[in-house]
Parts: structure tokens; sequence; C-alpha cells
């Protein structure tokens, strides 16, 4: 497990890790392995930092984990993007729906970096304030951090936040007003 640099913060890495532990920065999408000596590198790296070998021709990293010495060569998909003027048969649109996965793919490692720390204490002061206002507010970002979760597969940093404030804000004086009306109705209370 050799211990490569963040691009982003710096720190110390296992390349084996998903994501930097300091940042937050994606790194195993963002590695390819030498086709000299297998040494992990970024994709922007002109040359591997063990052997020197060129990578500059390498854009995607290899779909198939590393084989046994004694087994037989197989094939090995690789990846890679080509861009094309849409020729016969082609039209403009899938270009641009390719263009649209890129950007989606690129949205969502932006999100991970996302937080929502700051979207709660607004929503905490909204719901202090003027009280329908916070109540979508809360939503609202409660929903997006939520879409990211799904995308990512990370929690957001404040989702949590968000949650709770939904929760004493929204949810137990609900669940009180209701349980009031009941108990006012069935006569146990006498106003």
């Amino acid at each position: 497990m050799p211990l490569i640099t963040c691009p982003d913060c710096g720190a110390s890495v296992s390349d084996s890790a998903p994501q930097c532990t300091k940042c937050g920065c994606p790194i195993a999408t963002q590695l390819v392995a030498c086709p000299e000596c297998q040494a992990k590198s970024f994709r922007t790296a002109a040359a591997c930092p063990q052997c020197g070998y060129p990578l500059d021709q390498i854009k995607t990293e290899v779909s198939a984990p590393p084989r046994p010495a004694t087994e037989a060569p197989q094939p090995v998909r690789v990846e890679q993007t080509i861009i094309q003027e849409p020729g016969p048969g082609r039209s403009v649109g899938e270009g641009v729906q390719r263009s649209a996965e890129i950007a989606q793919g690129m949205g969502a490692a932006m999100a991970m970096h996302k937080s929502f720390v700051g979207h709660s204490f607004g929503t905490l002061a909204a719901y202090l304030f003027l009280y329908p206002l916070g109540f979508i507010l809360n939503l609202v970002f409660l929903h997006e951090a939520r879409r990211i979760r799904k995308v990512t597969g990370i929690s957001p940093s404040g989702s949590g936040c968000l949650a709770a404030l939904l929760l004493f804000f929204f949810w137990i004086p609900l669940i009180g007003t209701l349980a009031f009306v009941i108990m006012l109705t069935a006569g146990v209370l006498a106003i």
C-alpha cells in the first residue's frame, strides 16, 4: 500500500484510498498504472514518478485487475473518449449527449466537496425569524444533500444538521399539535 501525494492539499494518502482523508479529493478515479513498473500515478502526470516511463499517451486506467505471472495473457479493455465531427449516420446530438455525460461526472466530483454547514445556520436563522422561509429552505437544502449522497455515495457535511432542524422545527411540533388536538377532542384535556 504505497503512499502518494494528494494533488489538492499535498497530504500523504494510500494509493488504494477512494479519496483524500484530509480534503476529500477523489484519488482512486484519477490514478493510472504505469505499463512499465505498475506503479500508480495521477492521470495528469507526464511521466511515472518511479521509473520515468512517459505517461502522456495513457488516458484511462486498465479495467482488468493485475494477473499472476503464470496466467496466460488475456485481452484488456481500455476506455477512451474520442471527439469526432459527426459523420454519415451520426448526429450532433450524440456528441452533445456524451458531453453532457462527462459534465455530469465532473459535477458529481464537485459535489463531493459541497458542505451544508453554512446552509444549516442560514436555515436556523430563517426558522427563528420567518418560519415558512426556514421550512422551505430546509426542504430545498435537505433534498440537495440527499441527491448528492445518492450520486456520490457520501453524505455531505451539514446534511445531518438539516435533518435535525427538520425534526425539531417541523416533525416534533406537528406531532405535539396533533397529540394536543386528539386529547382535546377526546375530553382528556378540558380548556
